[in-house]
């Protein structure tokens, strides 16, 4: 895995992690990861990708790993889309014919579910979305989400604690440690970017009907972070959507022991939207 730094329209110096793929590349996928983690953490899932056949990039957000800003928070959320946008730029600049699937976990689902509902581009072919955050699994009452909002006008950059017990993310023991002793995960959010995130959740699901490509959603009934009914109701409503269920799984799939059942459906769906001709290497 390699990485390189990829400057946004406001200066920031984004982190971005690449992987090659293994001979000729099918195609590209760019990942966006969760609140307070980063892109590092998807290497393994990354090469898995490399092995067949796909050019992989994922960023460490802005406030997240490696690149800067205060840990946990984003001045508009909207920033997390303008850089969806750019990193699209670069990907099909430096391969143009290839298309592209986007792959988000958690806020990072959240983040595309909403890019799909609300801006497009040409090279973009199909969308995974891994747990999302369209809903939280302990939703908040409506005084609650009020305070916050309150809260968010007057301490926009105010960061809360996030820290979930690890069984609530994985099962795998190794997987914990690391997450544990990881220096990037800051296990903060601001209030604005809880609202708004929350807020772009509740909006993409109104607008599911409008998704103009598929969408792959995969998400564990048992999860205790975010709700598996918002995945479903997305689902229901996009016209070419389809979702698969992992019951007994935590909400990290792809850190979870069975990690390797959800890469393989991930490759065998991106397989059935993949050209089977135009194949090019990615310089």
């Amino acid at each position: 895995m390699e990485s390189q730094h990829l400057s946004t329209s406001d200066g920031t110096q984004l982190h971005v992690y690449t992987e090659r793929s293994v001979g000729t590349c099918r195609g590209q996928i760019l990942l966006v990861h969760g609140a307070s983690e980063h892109g590092g953490r998807y290497e393994h899932l990354m090469h898995t990708f490399a092995e067949a056949g796909f050019f992989s990039v994922t960023p460490d957000l802005r406030g997240h790993g490696q690149s800067p800003g205060p840990r946990g928070h984003v001045t508009d959320y909207q920033r997390f889309l303008d850089d969806v946008d750019l990193l699209l730029r670069h990907m099909t600049m430096q391969s143009p014919h290839l298309p592209v699937f986007l792959y988000g976990h958690s806020m990072g689902g959240g983040i595309v579910a909403n890019w799909l509902v609300t801006r497009s581009h040409p090279a973009v072919r199909a969308a995974i979305l891994s747990a999302p955050w369209l809903l939280l699994a302990n939703d908040p009452p409506a005084w609650k989400v009020r305070v916050y909002r309150w809260a968010a006008r007057v301490l926009p950059a105010f960061t809360v604690p996030v820290k979930p017990p690890i069984d609530q993310l994985t099962h795998d023991v190794a997987v914990a440690h690391r997450y544990h002793d990881d220096p990037l995960i800051h296990h903060r959010i601001s209030l604005r970017l809880a609202v708004q995130a929350y807020d772009a959740g509740q909006a993409t699901l109104s607008a599911a009907q409008t998704c103009p490509i598929p969408v792959l959603l995969m998400h564990s009934p048992d999860d205790r972070i975010t709700c598996a009914t918002g995945s479903q109701r997305f689902a229901d409503t996009a016209p070419f959507a389809e979702i698969q269920l992992y019951p007994g799984f935590a909400h990290e799939l792809h850190n979870d022991t069975q990690w390797h059942e959800v890469s393989e459906s991930v490759l065998h769906w991106l397989e059935r939207h993949c050209a089977p001709v135009g194949a090019e290497q990615v310089k």
